[in-house]
């Protein structure tokens, strides 16, 4: 029975790691559309997660655009349009209406566009316990400032635990949250 109990405590923490954001990683292909939820821990369903958000709960897609809209002011929306059971992490850019691509986008960039979209998420949805290993990588300081405060408003859902080496980020935390091992 207590092998039971822990093994279940152990599938309810996700662990994030956005580090692959290189020319093959999985966030830059086509994903399944019925592949929706939980977000992949390397963010590789990011397309039909916020799919989905959209769908399913769009107040919460809304928040996650406009959140990226104060990070990444170029940007409009996601552009997310099945293709035979298929999709592709798209999106648009104001004052255009040309449609980029993962494939375009730069590693900061899809990092942030995992991480908020996972930090934004809503809360009857989020992990019991959410594991992210050095969510500032490649993100500009406005940006690691926005994620901070997503990572405080979603330990009030969620047990929530960082792994990072940056000053940066630890500076907008108080020394009680901290925990060095």
């Amino acid at each position: 029975p207590t092998l039971q109990v822990i093994h279940k405590l152990l599938r309810q923490m996700m662990v994030y790691q956005f580090h692959n954001t290189s020319h093959n990683a999985r966030v830059r292909q086509r994903w399944p559309v019925n592949d929706a939820h939980p977000l992949k821990e390397d963010a590789g369903n990011l397309a039909p997660f916020l799919l989905w958000l959209k769908q399913e709960y769009p107040p919460y897609y809304l928040r996650i655009v406009e959140t990226l809209r104060l990070i990444l002011p170029f940007f409009a929306d996601f552009v997310l349009e099945p293709e035979n059971g298929y999709v592709i992490l798209q999106w648009r850019e104001r004052r255009t209406d040309r449609v980029f691509s993962a494939g375009q986008a730069a590693d900061g960039m899809l990092r942030v566009l995992a991480l908020v979209a996972l930090l934004q998420q809503p809360e009857l949805t989020l992990p019991d316990v959410l594991i992210l290993d050095e969510p500032e990588l490649g993100l500009h300081p406005f940006a690691i400032e926005l994620i901070s405060g997503l990572i405080r408003s979603v330990s009030n859902h969620a047990q929530v635990i960082l792994a990072t080496q940056s000053v940066s980020l630890l500076d907008r935390f108080e020394p009680e949250d901290v925990v060095v091992v």
